[in-house]
């Protein structure tokens, strides 16, 4: 079960960085506040693998 919730976290945090990049692609968004919104994603992606390699 939480597998299945740390994939669709996964799962989550790709869609919201493809829609981030299509953002910037757009010029829709500050360069300085998409760097920012792409390093809180890195930092959530990195949170997951974590909990997932100590649960291992």
């Amino acid at each position: 079960m939480i597998d299945m919730e740390r994939e669709m976290s996964k799962s989550a945090l790709k869609s919201k960085r493809e829609a981030l990049y299509q953002m910037r692609k757009g010029k829709n968004i500050n360069e300085r506040v998409y760097h920012r919104l792409r390093d809180e994603l890195d930092l959530k992606e990195e949170t997951l693998n974590h909990h997932k390699n100590a649960k291992h």
